[in-house]
């Protein structure tokens, strides 16, 4: 039997398309529902944030002048996001950025110094991919002492381009705010200047490494849900140390 909404207090036969997605009256107009959204007191909201998942880190000790080059699996169709955190007394800037050879979005980097910090991304298949991510110079790591590569996977997200967000910092206590809608996830990343106990003030930390040169350390972290407005992240430090802090945001 077909199902009958009420409609201004008429009885109106439900209209069925698309394999039977069901219409909804949008303002006396009877629309398809949005993929990944619900109709809710007259606004279209999403229904679910996006899905972010940590895929692991590489870390490098003094690399010298061979390429952060690394094969990591990605679980699903998805945008991978590939952060390059590292420290080396040769001024440099993250500037490339690539996967199986396809050149990818270089979202944010900090600018040339000591700590290097940036962030890269993509649309990818499911499977293995090949990462290259790199800096400017002689070929672009001769000078770097430690370097840590963090991968994430973004999946059921909305729009495919991020809002992005960087900070530097010499205090003893890091912080970046990025205004970003709801239903959103969000993901940082920092290198310091030597091995500190750390304090999110909302995310969660993914993966935190000591280098092997001097104590310098590098992490990363991710935070699932944000609400509407300006969402503020500040990493308290047990110590006033050199920083960089790069961040993303996707919904």
């Amino acid at each position: 039997m077909a199902a009958y909404p009420r409609d201004a207090g008429i009885w109106k036969r439900l209209k069925l398309a698309n394999r039977g997605r069901s219409h909804v009256d949008d303002a006396g107009v009877w629309k398809l529902p949005r993929r990944g959204y619900a109709y809710n007191a007259g606004v279209w909201k999403p229904t679910f944030p996006p899905y972010v998942q940590y895929l692991g880190s590489v870390p490098y000790a003094n690399p010298g002048n061979q390429d952060f080059i690394q094969n990591v699996t990605v679980p699903e169709n998805c945008i991978l996001v590939t952060m390059l955190l590292c420290y080396g007394p040769v001024a440099r800037s993250v500037t490339s950025y690539s996967v199986d050879g396809v050149a990818g979005t270089l979202a944010v980097a900090v600018p040339s110094n000591n700590m290097k910090a940036g962030i890269g991304y993509s649309a990818v298949a499911a499977g293995t991919r090949s990462v290259s991510i790199g800096l400017n110079g002689g070929n672009g790591q001769s000078g770097v002492a430690d370097a840590l590569v963090v991968f994430y996977a973004v999946s059921g997200y909305r729009n495919s381009v991020p809002v992005v967000a960087q900070a530097a910092g010499t205090a003893s206590f890091v912080s970046a705010t990025l205004t970003v809608p709801d239903d959103s996830v969000t993901l940082w990343g920092g290198v310091l200047g030597s091995n500190v106990t750390r304090t999110w003030s909302l995310a969660s930390e993914d993966v935190y490494a000591v280098g092997t040169s001097g104590g310098r350390s590098f992490m990363a972290a991710t935070l699932g849900y944000n609400t509407p407005g300006s969402y503020t992240e500040t990493v308290t430090l047990s110590a006033s140390v050199q920083s960089a802090f790069v961040g993303v945001n996707f919904t």
